[in-house]
């Protein structure tokens, strides 16, 4: 059962499954093929009552039309300039800030049967090695939750402001709920910007490729 996954090293004999199953972004085929097991089956152990599914293929569908509508109506006391969507479940956009800008992504998620959005905001590269505290004392004075990407490869950034939030049964609040969602997380990720990267504003050309990554990938 462990085929395919990777090991780190020889002497780590345990595998980070959360991780292994959403690496990569390859499609996977179906198996066609009768399954055999090296473990007895016995009748009765094939015997039960048929039971539907608890979410069919039509509702992932409407919930991904649901989560795409959110970048067709205006958020309140925020403006935000979506790109178009290039995959479901994924919203990339900016966020005008007055004179500056924020670039932001919606992921549409799930919290155990509740679906759920998370919003993320990149900051930039800050070395945070450099300067670690300080990078600490300013991300607790936020509402929101910091990501932060401990690494020596180069990368377009290395800390993050995001949140999330759940979805709930009535659509017609889900513009307000999510203009507040996204209002926490921008905001602090401009003012971390502009603390830590003075002089800075990127935009979100900069960011895009690894902010792609994040839906795959669950960084």
């Amino acid at each position: 059962m462990h085929e395919g996954l990777v090991v780190p090293t020889a002497n780590e004999r345990s595998i980070n499954t959360t991780k292994e199953i959403v690496r990569g972004r390859q499609r996977v085929e179906p198996i066609r093929e009768r399954l055999k097991t090296a473990f007895p089956v016995r009748p009765e152990h094939t015997e039960g009552d048929d039971r539907p599914l608890a979410v069919t293929a039509a509702d992932a569908d409407a919930l991904r039309a649901r989560f795409a509508r959110i970048a067709s109506q205006p958020l309140p006391g925020l403006t935000v300039e979506w790109e178009p969507q290039a995959e479901p479940g994924v919203l990339h956009g900016t966020a005008c800030l007055g004179a500056r800008i924020q670039p932001l992504t919606l992921l549409l998620r799930s919290f155990e049967a509740y679906p759920a959005v998370r919003c993320i905001s990149p900051v930039g590269c800050v070395h945070q090695s450099v300067d670690h505290w300080r990078i600490v004392a300013s991300a607790a004075r936020g509402t929101a939750r910091i990501g932060a990407i401990l690494t020596a490869k180069s990368r377009t950034y290395d800390l993050t402001v995001e949140d999330e939030m759940l979805l709930t049964v009535n659509e017609g609040v889900d513009a307000t709920r999510v203009a507040a969602l996204a209002w926490r997380v921008v905001t602090l990720a401009d003012a971390l910007e502009q603390e830590h990267l003075p002089g800075r504003d990127e935009k979100l050309a900069k960011f895009r490729a690894e902010l792609d990554q994040e839906a795959w990938r669950g960084r």
